[in-house]
């Protein structure tokens, strides 16, 4: 959501309409917080919209822009995929075999930390006396930086540092930061449940199964990913 908000930032600067579509039935713990924050800057509240608002705002100079995935099949909305034709993808994951058909602009990074950092990377060469970035939209910039680094403790080069700076001076809010990734409890209780079964594999290797009955969210994993015993 950071990286989407930062590319709504980039069209600001150059004059076009942008706007980010979130399903509300499928966000988590951590995005419900982020969206309610939101909701105190108009400027930025009226950027979100749903599929239907989207599937009604296309023409045929609309623009889709996918930060954070490459694959179709992850979109947020399937039929504002299939319906635009113009797409340009930023992403930090190595590109797989699903891959839209003939993108205006592909600017994949593997080397990067997250798609925020590339985003950011681009605002940074734009913003000027008349492009100011919003603090708030620092802040979750620097937010999806520390959820794909585990808080700078992997995948971090020297220009995530730079970049992490960068947004610092402009506002972004690492109180904000922290609360806006804090764990809530059941998030806390799965992840609790899911070091309990783990087992090792290797002297360096601890692998956890879940139980059946029970479904995880991306995040959840995110943060027990390479998470050291103990921590």
């Amino acid at each position: 959501i950071g990286s989407a908000f930062g590319v709504a930032t980039l069209a600001r600067f150059n004059k076009k309409d942008c706007y980010v579509v979130i399903n509300r039935e499928e966000v988590t713990e951590d995005i419900e917080r982020c969206l309610t924050e939101i909701e105190k800057y108009s400027e930025l509240e009226k950027l979100v919209i749903s599929e239907e608002e989207a599937l009604k705002k296309i023409n045929q100079k609309s623009v889709l822009v996918m930060v954070d995935y490459h694959r179709p099949s992850l979109s947020i909305s399937q039929k504002v995929f299939e319906t635009v034709d113009k797409i340009i993808v930023i992403d930090h994951h190595r590109r797989g075999d699903e891959f839209p058909n003939r993108p205006l602009l592909t600017y994949i990074e593997p080397g990067a930390s997250s798609a925020s950092e590339l985003v950011a990377e681009l605002i940074q060469y734009q913003t000027n006396r008349k492009n100011s970035l919003e603090k708030f939209v620092a802040t979750m910039l620097l937010a999806g930086i520390y959820v794909d680094t585990k808080s700078f403790a992997s995948k971090t080069t020297a220009q995530t540092f730079f970049i992490a700076s960068y947004l610092r001076n402009h506002g972004a809010d690492l109180a904000l930061v922290h609360y806006l990734l804090s764990t809530d409890l059941h998030s806390y209780l799965q992840m609790s449940e899911l070091v309990s079964r783990g087992e090792h594999v290797t002297q360096d290797t601890v692998i956890a199964i879940s139980s059946e009955d029970e479904i995880y969210d991306n995040v959840t994993g995110k943060r027990i990913e390479g998470k050291p015993i103990g921590s």
